[in-house]
């Protein structure tokens, strides 16, 4: 029962973490291809990253070591907005920042927003 009890709490936090990353707009503030990648990061599957990557000239490794969205790390953007942990854990694998997996409890009604993206 109590194992019942645990995985429909996750689940249920997965759906949340699911529904706000859908209900977020992520709009590119220029046409940098910095800027491109972290909106493939936070919006895209890992393979389009892997070929936003290949156009771009740029390493999976160099991106994932320098890269920053908004001032954030890369990989830790993306595991803070893309719904799809693959993402994130794509993105680790030459980095050197660690990912908290948190629980944040959001107001539903405050949803849907805007983030402006700017990749350096």
């Amino acid at each position: 029962m109590m194992k019942a009890l645990l995985m429909t709490g996750l689940l249920a936090l997965g759906s949340l973490s699911t529904a706000m990353a859908q209900d977020t707009q992520f709009v590119a503030a220029d046409d940098r291809i910095e800027t491109q990648l972290c909106l493939t990061a936070v919006t895209e599957s890992w393979r389009s990253m892997d070929r936003t990557l290949n156009h771009s000239g740029y390493s999976l490794m160099h991106v994932s070591r320098a890269l920053k969205c908004n001032d954030i790390p890369v990989a830790v953007f993306a595991a803070q907005y893309n719904a799809d942990p693959r993402m994130a854990k794509h993105l680790t694998k030459f980095s050197r920042d660690t990912i908290k997996q948190e629980v944040e409890i959001t107001d539903l009604t405050a949803m849907t927003r805007t983030i402006r993206i700017e990749g350096h």
